[in-house]
């Protein structure tokens, strides 16, 4: 649970550090678990156009983790980056056209379910525009799928 705690501190820190549109601070916030299954936690929608803060942004990562599936098995980084495409990073949920978009993957970067994840990263970029932050956690971390997930922000634009 502590790592929990500190990643949505981390997570709340971030955010705030990204200006939205016109410089303001607000954020919309979308939980995507996954594993051999992918499962939208809250979106956009759910987040709303909230002003939130660093601690906001904690506290309701840290309300929403009761909801979250215990996850194990394999890691279906694919089909996660295949949902954000479909159904968060879209203007019917909530995606504002002209801000930031950003996704922070935390994972063991071991694709090993579904498609590959480094097609649909360069569709989230080039269609989306959205830049992608992949955060290696556990021993064996896959660093190159990583950094090649990461560098499709400038190789897509």
């Amino acid at each position: 649970m502590k790592m929990i705690e500190n990643m949505a501190t981390m997570f709340g820190m971030l955010c705030c550090e990204w200006p939205g549109e016109n410089g303001a601070s607000n954020v919309r916030l979308a939980l995507v678990v996954f594993s051999s299954t992918v499962q939208t936690v809250f979106d956009f929608r759910e987040s709303g156009a909230l002003h939130m803060n660093a601690t906001a942004v904690r506290d309701s990562i840290l309300r929403a983790q009761d909801l979250w599936p215990c996850m194990g098995g394999t890691t279906g980084l694919g089909p996660a980056l295949r949902e954000c495409y479909e159904h968060i990073f879209t203007e019917e949920n909530g995606m504002r056209r002209r801000s930031q978009k950003r996704i922070v993957v935390v994972t063991d970067g071991k694709a090993n379910e579904g498609e590959r994840p480094i097609p649909i990263a360069r569709k989230l970029h080039r269609e989306r525009h959205v830049d992608i932050h992949p955060v290696g956690v556990g021993t064996g971390v896959h660093l190159r799928q990583l950094h090649i997930m990461q560098r499709q922000r400038t190789a897509g634009r």
